[in-house]
């Protein structure tokens, strides 16, 4: 019985794959001009190795307009780093 869950997981890991969309060079493209951006402060340009910003908002496939959030990346964030 564990080797069907286990195979149905590589299933459907297999197929939940990353959207072309996702990785697209404009995405790309659009996070690493967010990343670079001048205003952002030197605190959170350190950070940006272990957040991987660029990553992260690529695969979102944020787009210029979109209004985002973070909720709750507190105290939480860093406990589980």
């Amino acid at each position: 019985m564990n080797k069907i869950y286990i195979s149905l997981l590589a299933v459907f890991l297999a197929t939940a794959g990353i959207s072309e969309h996702a990785l697209s060079q404009d995405s790309m493209a659009l996070a690493n001009a967010v990343v670079t951006a001048a205003d952002r402060s030197p605190e959170d340009r350190a950070l940006d190795a272990g957040r991987k910003p660029v990553e992260l908002l690529a695969f979102l496939g944020v787009q210029p307009g979109w209004r985002i959030a973070d909720l709750g990346a507190g105290t939480i964030y860093r406990m589980w780093r």
